[in-house]
């Protein structure tokens, strides 16, 4: 999820944001085990 203000930051510098944010691989961490069971109610396999 990535929340940026619409009067905080110009459009060109929303669109860099969006642009790294999708961009950079997901690394795991603490989100990895609410992310697995999404997956599980979603049906994916590994």
């Amino acid at each position: 999820m990535l929340c940026i203000g619409g009067k905080s930051h110009g459009e060109l510098i929303h669109g860099e944001i969006v642009k790294v944010f999708f961009g950079t691989p997901f690394e795991g961490g603490r989100h990895s085990g609410r992310l697995a069971k999404v997956h599980a109610i979603e049906g994916y396999r590994k």
